[in-house]
């Protein structure tokens, strides 16, 4: 059985270890339920994110510049 005496007296006891734990358990469950939340929402995110990946189009090939010139143009200037 846990004594009840004051927690001056005895810093590392039992019944004080008890108390102090009990004072914080609610802050722990807070805590815990907050972290659980931040966790279930970047996972919701990052899954977002990849389906909105996978749904996306294939980017275009990029138009040759005005300046460049053909491949088989050039063969043909070299031909003739």
């Amino acid at each position: 059985m846990l004594a009840d005496l004051p927690y001056s007296v005895l810093p590392n006891s039992l019944a004080r270890t008890v108390n102090v734990k009990q004072w914080w358990a609610p802050y722990y469950l807070t805590a815990a339920a907050r972290e659980h939340e931040h966790a279930r929402r970047a996972q919701a995110e990052a899954d977002s994110l990849r389906a909105q990946q996978r749904s996306r189009r294939p980017a275009r090939r990029p138009h040759p510049p005005a300046h460049a010139v053909p491949h088989a143009v050039c063969l043909e200037r070299e031909m003739s």
